[in-house]
């Protein structure tokens, strides 16, 4: 059974941020599939730009690796990390 309790309510104000938001539509899109099915969807909003490019930041890329990408959504991890990985990198 499913637990929709830890999903409380967001505030109005947060909301009316959300509505009014600049490239609001494909965020207000992302949002309303997370209203229908917030379990399947997992974010309210797709990730920026600039948390992809904070946390793929703490990869070492100098190093030859082999990187794994778990999981769906709007591109915006692969893109920064394909950008760095080096060339005798693996990515999966």
């Amino acid at each position: 059974m499913i637990d929709y309790s830890i999903f409380t309510p967001l505030p109005i104000v947060y909301l009316n941020h959300l509505m009014n938001h600049t490239a609001s539509h494909s965020n207000l899109s992302f949002f309303k599939q997370f209203l229908k099915n917030p379990i399947e969807t997992g974010a309210i909003l797709p990730s920026s730009e600039s948390l992809s490019e904070e946390i793929v930041s703490y990869i070492d890329f100098a190093q030859p690796a082999c990187i794994v990408e778990v999981g769906t959504g709007m591109g915006t991890f692969t893109q920064e990390i394909l950008s760095r990985i080096a060339a005798d990198s693996l990515y999966v």
